[in-house]
């Protein structure tokens, strides 16, 4: 049953930012340390793949219609593949939305809140992303259409405001190492970027079906926020401090500054990441329940409950920061290996032929 439509912009900005993010803060270091001076020639190789797989999403899309994924997993696939992908895509959404908040909230408590104690920061933040979930996912959208203009202007001010600080002599040469750490770093940049099939997930929530042009606008801008950070890195720190760098994207942040006198900039990557982590991870945890059939408000409740307990434990948990991106870096390509197995399932299942109330869903699309 279909609820909440809003326009197709408007969706894309939620998706945006939640792909912005994991490329911005939790990718880019993985790629930098894996890639060095070649990282951004890894992202663009990601980049052109992601564009390319865009062609079975806008597939699936198409025969997708405006029907929620679930019912036509059912009606393409039957019982079987309902259940097996669902389940599939229930613990994809949760780990990422876990990851996302262990390393929003590592950033937190190490950069701008050093002596707020973690169990803090941790149950405010879930709280937040508990409370958009319950709101429902027109509060998501809506304050994605908010975020995302001032995220994108900010990132344009830092990129702007330290042009002056950048040597792209630091890019050459190009692949000293060969071709296998780029090829090593687009495998990690690949499960970010790939994330483009979440469109697949979102189509529900709007008004009209998306077309290719929303898909490849929305991938070449997403390429873009990709590559910018990653050269600017590279070009700022140079490429053995920028590899070795935790949040790369932020110590830009911290070196800005406006003519002699106005320093100390970087409270403005704070709105960038925490209103970026709080789209992500409650688009994640919405879609979550969606897909899992909790209707509901109770049950939902319940849920989040449960699943903010449990990413408070994992946040305070003193893993140790080197622990967490070695984690991260390990099951980037795994995660990988994942979005696209599920892609291609999902695309041999758009590809049969049906009848019926399916072919009414088509045609209304």
């Amino acid at each position: 049953m279909r609820g909440f439509e809003a326009g197709r912009l408007s969706v894309i900005t939620s998706l945006i930012l939640s792909v912005g993010l994991v490329n911005h803060v939790i990718i880019l270091p993985i790629v930098l340390g894996t890639a060095g001076r070649d990282a951004w020639i890894s992202v663009l190789l990601a980049g052109a793949l992601m564009l390319i797989l865009l062609l079975p999403v806008a597939a699936v899309l198409r025969d997708l219609g405006l029907q929620p994924f679930s019912a036509w997993l059912m009606e393409k696939g039957g019982a079987f593949s309902r259940v097996l992908i669902l389940t599939v895509v229930v613990g994809y959404l949760l780990l990422e939305a876990i990851i996302t908040t262990v390393d929003v909230l590592t950033w937190t408590n190490s950069t701008y809140l050093p002596e707020t104690p973690p169990l803090v920061t941790a149950t405010v933040f879930v709280l937040l992303c508990v409370a958009a979930v319950l709101v429902g996912m027109q509060a998501i959208v809506y304050m994605s259409c908010i975020a995302l203009p001032v995220v994108t202007a900010l990132g344009i001010f830092v990129a702007s405001g330290n042009s002056d600080r950048k040597d792209y002599s630091q890019l050459l040469p190009l692949m000293e190492n060969g071709f296998g750490p780029v090829l090593r770093g687009a495998l990690v940049s690949c499960s970010g970027l790939t994330e483009m099939i979440l469109f697949i997930l979102l189509q529900m929530y709007a008004n009209k079906p998306f077309r290719r042009v929303h898909l490849y606008a929305t991938g070449l801008f997403v390429i873009v926020l990709s590559v910018g950070p990653t050269i600017a890195a590279i070009c700022e720190f140079g490429v053995f401090e920028s590899s070795s760098m935790r949040f790369p994207a932020f110590s830009q942040w911290r070196i800005l500054s406006v003519g002699r006198y106005i320093e100390h900039l970087d409270f403005f990557a704070i709105y960038q990441w925490i209103s970026g982590a709080l789209i992500r991870i409650s688009l994640a945890l919405s879609l979550l329940l969606e897909l899992s059939g909790i209707q509901k408000r109770k049950g939902k409740l319940i849920a989040l409950i449960i699943i903010g307990i449990a990413m408070i434990g994992l946040t305070v948990y003193p893993f140790g920061d080197n622990n967490q991106y070695i984690f991260y870096k390990a099951i980037r390509p795994f995660v990988f290996a994942v979005q696209i197995s599920l892609l291609f399932y999902v695309w041999v299942l758009a590809l049969r032929k049906r009848g019926g109330r399916g072919e009414l869903n088509a045609n209304r699309a």
